[in-house]
């Protein structure tokens, strides 16, 4: 209500009692307020009056009274002036002790600060006096654990080294005299501890430790033996007090070390046949193409494998997986470099021999690739570069071998001189259809290779580095197909064009180039070539016996031409004159191809029977070529002259009946 007449009166008061009047407050404001309020009043109802009609008398009259009524409100503002400056001059006296106040307020309540800063300071001291009493006893405490060692209780022999390392970082930590006889008995009871749990350790790591040979459990499928559960555990506690222990720093430092020789020792003399054996075996190496298995790579990779993979689980449950990692990567390194310089001397070795072991190479970058995909470069990267700089080594000089390959076949097929007068299948042909086979023995290092050389990159020779692909492109599984395809078709030209210079009978060509096409064509079909070796290469091997088995049916033609008879004859009587509707020159016509017949029949059996068919499809279309092409034509011819008279002995011109000539073409080839 104060407030509201304060503002409603401060409309009608010059401005310094304006703002003398809003900041009244208290009791004097009350006073101000009902002042101001009656002023308000008063000077509203005289306004009232003066707008009243009056006489000149009256006007002056009114004259005297606001005359008066202004000297009483001047007085009155006078006074209400007096009292604002004693009001003001007691708030600010007021001011005035409450700034004294404060001033001597705030050291007392920074003393009081302090004190309690001390107290508190007091009672932590006290507190780590009275904590520090506490540990004094612990070394008489944990000396008999200590004395017993470890092998009694390992557990409990690791609480009291913890007990000891944390008295002594809080008997330090104190810096008491009346504790130095402790600190030096705590001293020595945790070097006693130290040395103790070193050999305790190095006795777990030997147990577990002892070289094997990792061929057996390779051969028998098993794992190869490894620490127990409980050593394991034994170990991680170990490593894990001496990580969390000031005062056994340099137990773990010669923990770590020790593993790691211990282990990297065990792993190498375990794995140390292998890269003699390999070794071994290329100095065993002959001409003759390299036999799957036969260095024995395979098993050399698969030990390292479940070796290496056994301590990254050791190196994890003991050490962690932070310093887990790190020890791995320092206890299998020594290993890896063995395998990577094992894998180094096939690579120079194949490089030299080519042509007959680069299937050993194929098998090394197989072996190398699965053991290259189990290392991750994050854990060990040290390793994995030592392993992808060995792939890249080795697929190069691998993928070298397709080129060489087909240019070798073509050499030893153009160096040849003389052919299997069997017309049987020639030993480049085999040779040939081994190569392909053993590729496809690995069908996927052959596929990877083939798809870093890209569609005929086999044509000309390996000028810089070979990098595998990372993921499966889907042309791979058709480049197999087109370098066979390539290969043998290339071959085949070669062979069919010697032949044609070397054999001089049509047939014994014919038969030749059969033979080797037929070869080529059943050792695809029934082995697991047929898997990467299918429709192009079996449809261009199709083409070219088509092709060549017209020159065989041109060679049956020779005999049947005799057979195409022109001879024209009356039509007889009767039965007596047979013999008589012949002329004599029509006699000996039928003689004469009945002789030529027998000749070129005679010849072409003879010479059937001298070819060697081993394949028993061809054996039987060849023989049903016969048959097709000669029967049909002497049983006509037969039939039409063995009733006739043509000659006094029959028998010596008709030597073969309609039966026996078709035994005669199926012995043929039997």
């Amino acid at each position: 209500m104060i407030s509201y007449f304060l503002y409603q009166a401060s409309a009608y008061l010059p401005e310094p009692l304006e703002h003398t009047a809003l900041r009244a407050n208290g009791w004097s404001g009350r006073v101000v307020a009902w002042f101001l309020f009656f002023c308000v009043m008063f000077q509203q109802n005289t306004k009232r009056d003066r707008s009243r009609p009056s006489h000149q008398g009256m006007a002056a009259f009114a004259v005297d009274e606001d005359r008066a009524e202004l000297e009483v409100l001047n007085a009155n503002l006078r006074k209400t002036n007096e009292n604002s400056a004693k009001i003001t001059a007691v708030l600010s006296g007021l001011d005035e002790r409450l700034g004294r106040l404060e001033g001597t307020m705030k050291p007392i309540h920074r003393t009081t600060k302090r004190l309690w800063q001390v107290q508190s300071n007091v009672a932590a001291t006290i507190a780590a006096i009275e904590k520090t009493k506490t540990y004094w006893n612990i070394p008489f405490e944990e000396e008999s654990t200590i004395r017993a060692g470890p092998s009694t209780n390992l557990q409990r022999f690791l609480t009291s080294v913890r007990n000891l390392d944390q008295g002594m970082v809080t008997l330090q930590s104190a810096d008491l005299s009346s504790s130095q006889r402790i600190v030096n008995k705590t001293h020595e009871l945790l070097k006693s501890a130290t040395e103790q749990l070193r050999d305790y350790w190095q006795a777990v790591l030997n147990s577990g430790s002892v070289p094997i040979a990792p061929l057996t459990y390779v051969l028998k499928g098993q794992a190869p033996p490894a620490f127990s559960s409980e050593q394991a555990e034994q170990m991680r506690d170990m490593a894990k007090v001496a990580a969390e222990s000031r005062g056994l720093a340099s137990v773990q430092t010669q923990q770590t070390q020790s593993f790691i020789e211990i282990r990297s020792d065990y792993i190498q003399r375990s794995l140390e046949t292998f890269p003699l054996a390999s070794q071994r075996s290329l100095e065993l190496r002959t001409a003759a193409l390299y036999d799957r298995e036969f260095n024995g790579i395979g098993h050399y990779t698969e030990a390292i494998l479940q070796m290496t993979r056994q301590d990254r689980e050791l190196c994890l449950t003991v050490f962690g997986e932070q310093t887990g990692l790190d020890v791995y990567e320092r206890t299998v390194a020594p290993a890896f470099s063995d395998y990577c310089r094992t894998c180094k001397g096939i690579t120079a070795h194949v490089k030299v021999h080519l042509g007959p072991d680069c299937y050993l190479g194929f098998e090394a970058l197989g072996h190398l690739k699965r053991l290259n995909a189990t290392v991750v470069d994050i854990e060990t990267p040290e390793i994995a570069r030592d392993l992808h700089a060995t792939v890249t080594s080795i697929a190069t000089v691998s993928a070298g071998a397709f080129h060489e390959m087909a240019e070798d076949m073509k050499r030893k097929m153009g160096a040849v001189l003389a052919l299997p007068i069997d017309g049987g299948v020639l030993d480049h042909t085999k040779e040939l259809c081994s190569r392909l086979r053993k590729c496809c023995e690995y069908p996927e290092i052959v596929a990877d290779l083939l798809s870093a050389l890209g569609e005929g990159g086999w044509r000309r020779p390996v000028t810089g580095p070979v990098k595998l692909p990372h993921t499966e492109t889907p042309a791979a599984g058709l480049l197999l197909d087109n370098f066979a395809c390539e290969c043998i078709d290339a071959n085949l030209q070669i062979l069919e064009a010697k032949a044609r210079n070397l054999l001089k009978r049509p047939n014994q060509m014919a038969i030749f180039m059969l033979n080797n096409v037929a070869y080529v064509s059943s050792t695809i079909k029934r082995s697991e070539m047929h898997r990467y070796i299918g429709k192009r290469t079996l449809a261009k091997l199709d083409e070219t016996h088509k092709r060549i088995f017209k020159v065989y049916r041109e060679a049956c033609d020779l005999p049947a031409r005799q057979l195409m008879d022109t001879t024209t004859m009356l039509r007889p009587a009767d039965n007596k004159s047979k013999g008589s509707s012949m002329t004599s020159k029509d006699r000996e016509a039928v003689k004469e191809r009945f002789r030529l017949f027998n000749a070129e029949f005679e010849e072409l059996i003879r010479s059937s029977k001298s070819f060697t068919v081993q394949d028993a499809d061809l054996k039987q279309q060849l023989t049903g070529e016969i048959r097709a092409v000669i029967v049909p034509l002497y049983v006509r011819f037969y039939d039409k002259y063995v009733a006739m008279d043509f000659a006094k002995n029959k028998d010596k011109y008709i030597k073969y009946d309609k039966s026996s000539i078709e035994k005669v073409i199926w012995d043929a080839l039997a």
